[in-house]
């Protein structure tokens, strides 16, 4: 088996929307980034087999931003058969953003730079740093999408010549029905984004709520804060605000985007739940963005496999076995089961079975339902 990494361009140098400027020239520029990644998906096909690899067991998986990429090349034109099966860690991209959004923020760069979108070409002789500069100005005032969870990052663009449909909105995208796919995402993803900031930390149920109705506008705080004390009766105040958050923007899209891919019929899809608390930091991560990862390519004696925390146990040992044997088996067969690891049923919106990674790893009917149904709930 051989690993690829590959390099893209990206944030404002690979998806600035530049349609219709340049005698359309730029049409793509909206999605550069994403066609880099059909490059190198190219170059795989045409010399993998020279690095005994296999062209025809080619699996596409990433992480986070990186699983946003996976999600939206399943529904790239560009990219069907390059690629026979898909991982999205922690990263469920449904929707992506639109030529109106993006347009609106390409008009502010052009406006912080001075140069005239009749004369495009002069972005190409800008400096990066200014480039670089002008992109950040541009976040701050960019429109929030409450579909797709984001705020101002320059990104893919649905509706686009390269880019036609939205990956998994409104439902998944038939270009890649034949491709079997893994999803999940772990317990407190926001952990990782939220735990940093001191005002996250020692909580009281005041700043709580004031936290859950800032991350959700929508919602009744006090109720929803109301709900998870309630089913985490011994948990502490942050491990419920990160609960809160990552439900709603990681679980909630995650099983969305299975159910999509199960509806289809096409190809099997499992879901899985990464659960295992960290001891980093005397567990103040719970379970964050990430987590996953050195258990994913069995790195744990890495010292860059942060959430580790040091030494590895026989229990971490063993964790690491079913992942990344579970991402070898899909890789070669198309199915994760494997003989290390409970059996992991597919994902289908009756039973929903989810397999949750943890200490003891076994699969769960929709083990976070009440969480999903309660998102679902806030959808807009």
């Amino acid at each position: 088996m051989v690993v690829v990494t590959l390099n893209h361009r990206l944030n404002i140098f690979g998806h600035i929307f530049l349609q219709g400027l340049g005698g359309g020239e730029f049409d793509d520029a909206s999605n550069a980034g994403l066609l880099d990644c059909v490059q190198a998906l190219t170059w795989l096909q045409e010399n993998i087999a020279g690095f005994g690899g296999d062209p025809r067991r080619v699996t596409l998986f990433g992480q986070s931003g990186g699983a946003w990429k996976v999600a939206a090349l399943m529904a790239m034109p560009a990219a069907r058969g390059l690629f026979h099966r898909a991982i999205v860690e922690s990263g469920a991209a449904l929707r992506l953003d639109t030529p109106d959004v993006a347009l609106e923020r390409s008009d502010r760069v052009f406006d912080l730079l001075g140069v005239a979108r009749t004369d495009v070409r002069r972005l190409q002789t800008v400096p990066v740093e200014a480039v670089l500069a002008a992109s950040a100005a541009v976040w701050p005032g960019a429109k929030f999408n409450p579909v797709a969870g984001t705020v101002g990052q320059f990104r893919p663009i649905a509706g686009t010549r390269s880019l036609p449909t939205h990956p998994f909105d409104p439902t998944a995208p038939a270009i890649s029905a034949d491709v079997p796919l893994i999803i999940g995402s772990t317990l407190t993803e926001d952990a990782f984004f939220l735990g940093s900031d001191p005002a996250a930390q020692n909580l009281d149920l005041a700043r709580l709520r004031d936290w859950v109705q800032r991350l959700i506008p929508g919602a009744d705080a006090q109720d929803l804060v109301r709900e998870y004390r309630e089913a985490n009766p011994e948990a502490p105040l942050d491990f419920i605000l990160y609960l809160i958050s990552s439900d709603h923007r990681y679980l909630r899209d995650t099983t969305l985007l299975a159910e999509r891919k199960a509806i289809q019929g096409k190809a099997k899809v499992w879901s899985y739940l990464f659960q295992r608390l960290s001891p980093v930091a005397e567990g103040r991560w719970f379970a964050p963005h990430g987590a996953e990862l050195p258990f994913v390519f069995d790195n744990l004696d890495r010292p860059e496999a942060i959430f580790t925390a040091g030494s590895p146990t026989p229990a971490s040992r063993k964790l690491a076995s079913e992942i990344s044997g579970a991402w070898a088996a899909f890789a070669r067969s198309g199915d994760p089961n494997h003989k290390g690891l409970a059996a992991w049923p597919p994902y289908d919106r009756t039973a929903r079975q989810t397999m949750v990674f943890d200490e003891t790893s076994r699969s769960f009917s929709d083990p976070r339902r009440a969480g999903r149904l309660r998102m679902l709930a806030l959808t807009p």
